[in-house]
């Protein structure tokens, strides 16, 4: 196992002692990722450099720099500064770890222009040397999963929803080209919400009944998270459209094609907006947080429905069967808040 095993790297997150999730720090802009090479824990920690291109209005104020990479003591709990990436690079929104590589991949937001993925090599003194960066196919970067046996990334862009999908490199872990497929569930058409740019229009941290409203204009693609057991079941949270997209992954070609559909919650007036899907480490349970309504959706996972999907995928059989079909079936729909507690200045995050 190479000294920075993986761990995970959200927006907003809790630290916990199974080192699964990540540390927030209090700046409001930031987020950050944190391995462990033994005696000598690293955190990795990105911020936004320009609000204006953002489709939310963060707290706090701009980052100088993107990327800061600290020394972390679970002991006393204190950070040293051991490296500050100095390329200009915006709003940081993302950060993966390769599960047997040193390196990490991160991607940039900007609703104007395409996002980047950048892969960063790590450094036994914990410098980042950039290694490859590729165009991330669409606007508002927001995601990166790495498919089971590393032949690929792949990336979510919230603003116009987008799916890419990247080749690695099986050597060092670099993103090499071109792109092997992208799909667009607009299918072309233009957005029907008015474009925020340089911080105007529509800011999407406001949870009021016009924001969302206007927030659920068009698809938003928050996510994309692998099935734990095959891998071949891609599931994407949209939060434009209150439902949770499954699709076929092949790995070999890199190619995507939707399956099924779900409502991400209860049926009610209310808008849901799935953001994050997390499946349970030994049950056959999948957990989806609704940033509007302020739930957890709980679902169950058909193994068997899964096995019979990648059986006949890779016979070259088609896979129209499964179109109206799911892998996933709500069993329970959890309050996080409340229910006098004013859901306008609150959303879920994680």
């Amino acid at each position: 196992m190479p000294p920075y095993p993986i761990i995970q790297e959200e927006k907003i997150t809790d630290f916990d002692d199974r080192s699964t999730n990540t540390l927030f720090s209090n700046r409001g802009n930031t987020s950050g990722a944190w391995a462990d090479p033994g005696e000598n824990e690293l955190l990795v920690v990105s911020s936004y450099t320009d609000f204006d291109n953002l489709a939310h209005g963060p707290r706090g104020t701009e980052g100088k720099h993107s990327l800061h990479v600290y020394r972390f003591n679970r002991d006393d709990g204190s950070l040293v500064l051991m490296h500050v990436v100095m390329d200009k690079i915006m709003n940081v929104a993302f950060t993966r770890f390769h599960p047997r590589k040193n390196v990490i991949y991160t991607c940039t937001e900007d609703i104007e222009n395409n996002g980047r993925v950048i892969a960063f090599k790590i450094q036994p003194n914990g410098k980042l040397e950039k290694i490859s960066e590729q165009d991330s196919g669409g606007t508002s970067t927001c995601y990166i999963t790495i498919d089971h046996d590393q032949k690929n990334i792949l990336v979510v862009n919230y603003w116009d929803s987008t799916l890419c999908v990247l080749p690695l490199n099986p050597q060092n872990g670099s993103l090499v080209g071109p792109t092997k497929y992208t799909y667009d569930p607009k299918e072309g058409y233009d957005m029907k919400s008015s474009t925020r740019v340089r911080g105007g229009g529509c800011n999407h941290s406001n949870n009021d009944v016009s924001t969302i409203q206007e927030r659920q204009l068009d698809p938003h693609s928050h996510a994309l998270v692998l099935d734990p057991f095959i891998g071949c079941i891609a599931y994407v949270p949209d939060l434009g459209k209150d439902i949770i997209r499954e699709f076929y992954f092949d790995q070999e070609s890199g190619r995507i094609e939707s399956l099924g559909v779900l409502p991400s919650g209860q049926y009610s007036d209310l808008a849901d907006g799935p953001r994050y899907i997390q499946f349970h480490p030994h049950f056959n349970i999948a957990y989806v947080v609704n940033e509007l309504s302020s739930t957890i959706a709980v679902f169950s996972v058909d193994r068997n429905k899964i096995n019979e999907i990648s059986k006949v995928a890779q016979n070259g059989k088609s896979l129209n069967p499964f179109k109206s079909e799911t892998t996933l079936s709500l069993i329970q729909s959890i309050k996080t808040v409340p229910e006098a507690f004013p859901t306008a200045i609150n959303t879920c995050g994680r």
